[in-house]
């Protein structure tokens, strides 16, 4: 269940930013858009433009979150949400608060809901993407409802099979979250060992892992990742407690993600096996 400011009922949620962490956010976005004005700042342009949309997120996510839940809830319900029309007319079903309690407690289990979900906070562009690619992605993730895939989400050949390829790329993911923990506080073992658990690895593979990867997709692909990371986990630390525990939770949320979907594949990949 999300973690967000709620339009329903009169007490917050756990894990809402109070006004002044907002302030500290709004500060430290500030602050991040001078330095890469600068020279130094420059060299470390990519992993600030990360940090930035991060620290966006939260906003995103302390301010708007009931937002956010409604649309999803949206999608949970079937209730029609035409794409790209940000005032539909007062008085619908759609403005029922059930739609973000749904939302809320949805557990993202189901494909076509999450489709859907998708298509409305894409109409809705809570992150301020350009207008062009919204629109394309919005109307491409609705025509996969009709059995069409517009060419942004056509497939492209790849030098290891696809399955390969996304375990690859997820365990470069574990390779980041070690290096998050670690930039954000906990100590390298402590990080490892948790990123292991998760993925449900010893502790000797994940470093096999960080040593393999160099090779499958690119020194400079991996250098480029644990870079952001690093730098995502010394941000975080610098805030200070309440915010780097917010940032602890997202990362949190997305390693439990990365790892289902680690194990998912591995699991096909081991029934292939014994065929």
């Amino acid at each position: 269940m999300s973690e967000r400011p709620s339009a329903v009922g009169d007490t917050p949620r756990d894990g809402v930013l109070s006004d002044r962490e907002i302030d500290d956010v709004i500060a430290e976005l500030r602050a991040l858009a001078r330095e890469v004005r600068t020279t130094d700042g420059r060299r470390g342009k990519d992993a600030r433009a990360a940090q930035a949309l991060a620290l966006a997120g939260l906003l995103v996510d302390a301010l708007a979150g009931w937002a956010v839940d409604h649309h999803v809830g949206l999608a949970v319900n079937r209730v029609a949400y035409e794409p790209l029309d940000l005032a539909p007319a007062p008085g619908t079903d759609a403005d029922d608060d059930r739609h973000e309690e749904a939302g809320a407690a949805y557990d993202w289990s189901n494909p076509a809901i999450n489709r859907r979900a998708l298509a409305n906070l894409l109409a809705a562009n809570s992150g301020g993407f350009p207008y062009t690619l919204v629109l394309e992605a919005a109307l491409a993730v609705e025509a996969l409802d009709l059995d069409r895939t517009a060419s942004i989400f056509e497939r492209r050949k790849r030098g290891l099979d696809d399955n390969a390829a996304t375990l690859a790329r997820l365990r470069l993911r574990a390779i980041e979250h070690v290096i998050f923990y670690d930039g954000a506080g906990a100590s390298r073992t402590e990080a490892e060992e948790k990123v292991a658990a998760a993925f449900d690895v010893t502790v000797e593979i994940l470093r096999q892992w960080a040593l393999r990867l160099p090779y499958l997709l690119g020194r400079r692909r991996v250098r480029d990742a644990i870079g952001r990371a690093e730098h995502a986990g010394i941000t975080a630390r610098r805030l200070g407690l309440p915010l780097c525990r917010a940032e602890v939770r997202r990362r949190d949320q997305q390693l439990r993600s990365d790892a289902a979907r680690h194990a998912a594949i591995r699991d096909r990949f081991a029934r292939h096996a014994r065929r």
